[in-house]
């Protein structure tokens, strides 16, 4: 049992790590951010996420109403950890999965046993989908070639 507890820790940790990556990975216009919008607010966040599991989990009313409040609570509280970027890596990591960790208690009280098991199914899936990204990534930069002078070399000025 405790291997088991203990591998959903880590596949949580792993989920909220996912997050962080992705908010950082957005920028605000002006900032290399080639379409222009501007970074989602946590409302906006939460309710995108909301929206696609009430869509992939089957919500009824009641139990998305939940969950968007429980989805902004949460993406307001990551949202004050990836603030305080100042902290150590370690305890950036510990306050994620507190967070995550809550966040899934939460859930298991909302989602029935079914809803519960296909969130975390699609988790799953999320995380090898991420994982492939990521070896394809590393791949791609593997084969990465300099063609020649890019930003800042002063050249064509």
């Amino acid at each position: 049992m405790t291997t088991m507890k203990r591998a959903i820790q880590l596949f949580a940790l792993g989920v909220v790590l996912m997050f962080t990556t992705s908010l950082n990975a957005q920028t605000t216009p002006g900032k290399g951010n080639p379409d222009g919008k501007a970074r989602m607010t946590v409302e906006e966040r939460a309710k995108k996420m909301t929206d696609h599991q009430k869509e992939s989990l089957g919500l009824n009313d009641a139990q998305y109403k939940e969950m968007l409040e429980i989805n902004t609570l949460h993406a307001t509280k990551h949202e004050a950890l990836r603030a305080e970027a100042q902290k150590s890596r370690e305890n950036r990591k510990a306050a994620a999965q507190e967070v995550q960790t809550s966040r899934e208690n939460s859930f298991r009280k909302v989602l029935t046993e079914e809803q519960y098991a296909k969130y975390e199914q699609n988790k799953q899936q999320m995380m090898e989908k991420a994982k492939e990204r990521r070896a394809q990534g590393a791949q791609n930069r593997g084969n990465w070639q300099h063609k020649g002078p890019g930003k800042g070399s002063g050249k064509g000025k």
